[in-house]
């Protein structure tokens, strides 16, 4: 994924779920399989739609798996070479103090992450350099039970929470507690919101709160917003001075692109245009709804560096489900 052909044959999540929220109310559930999967409930199916992102979202914070194959080699992370062979120890001693050393020396090497994550800006995938690589303590709560001479052990998948048969350890009860305590104690907090308003054009929209304003411009039309992992976001009101309908506004936004933008996506209803792509190494997304019968065009526009897309899937969604046309002090009559 280093190459830029490869950079260029991927679709971002947060372009996906835009599509999907143009048809569909995609609302956050705390719904958990054990597995990667983040899950949204489709408001007008009431089903489940489950989002695996392993190249833009680095899912491995929460990774407290081990992969144990039948020749007995420790898989730390199947996005690394690294691992650790247990049937020698393992056939070297009727103790098992050497393999509970060997499980213990390689779940202190689990890297961080893998090496799949895309970072447009290094031109290289974007992983954590060996130095870097956290030590991370996983609950080992497979009992090994010793093999016969010249047997292989079975093959298996450690997960700190799948409940095995047979003797659990003092040392493995204590593990799994620990386990429990650390994944709740670094449990990310919900994303704020707050709620923005033009008193010029009406033009209102809700933002999370991690986006700070800039300074209201002087003929107070609109406000831009930023990030301090690199989003921006502008959220304006105007009059339509040149009269465009939906087709026209899409030809004159074609015509007079930004430098290094390349429209990827669009959608359009009756009164609205949506139109999504990359610019550089940031994701953009512009949604323009028209209102007071032509006459406003209420918009805003997110950029994002291209490797946070997934974390910017949602926040993308309900932005824009979230821009709606008003009053304001320089409009007349209903929306």
């Amino acid at each position: 994924m280093s190459t830029k052909a490869g950079l260029d044959q991927y679709l971002p999540l947060s372009m996906v779920r835009a599509r999907l929220a143009e048809r569909f109310t995609l609302d956050d559930i705390d719904y958990q399989t054990g597995g990667p999967a983040r899950y949204v409930r489709v408001a007008e199916t009431g089903g489940r739609l489950g989002f695996i992102t392993p190249l833009t979202h680095n899912f491995c914070e929460s990774c407290n798996r081990v992969r144990l194959t039948c020749t007995g080699t420790l898989y730390m992370c199947l996005g690394q070479e690294d691992a650790a062979d247990l049937r020698a120890p393992l056939r070297a001693s009727e103790s098992n103090d050497l393999v509970n050393a060997a499980i213990d020396a390689a779940i202190l090497r689990k890297p961080k992450g893998h090496d799949f994550i895309i970072d447009r800006r290094a031109r290289r995938p974007a992983g954590v350099a060996p130095h870097e690589r956290d030590r991370r303590l996983v609950f080992r709560e497979a009992v090994l039970q010793k093999v016969p001479h010249g047997g292989e052990p079975d093959a298996r998948s450690v997960r700190p929470n799948q409940t095995m048969p047979g003797h659990i350890s003092r040392r493995a009860l204590i593990g799994a507690a620990l386990t429990t305590i650390s994944c709740g104690a670094f449990a990310q907090p919900r994303e704020v919101w707050k709620t923005y308003f033009n008193s010029r054009f009406g033009t209102s929209i809700e933002y999370p709160a991690r986006f700070k304003p800039g300074r209201p411009p002087d003929n107070d039309d609109g406000l831009s917003f930023a990030a301090d992992d690199g989003a921006e976001l502008a959220v304006w009101g105007s009059f339509n001075a040149l009269e465009h309908d939906v087709a026209g506004l899409e030809a004159f936004l074609r015509e007079n692109p930004k430098e290094g933008e390349t429209i990827t996506y669009r959608a359009a209803g009756r009164n609205w245009l949506v139109l999504s792509g990359t610019r550089k190494d940031q994701v953009f997304y512009a949604r323009h709804l028209f209102s007071h019968k032509g006459e406003v065009v209420n918009a805003f526009q997110i950029s994002y560096p291209a490797a946070l897309a997934s974390a910017y899937g949602p926040i993308v969604a309900r932005l824009a489900k979230s821009l709606h046309a008003g009053r304001g002090y320089q409009t007349t009559g209903a929306p």
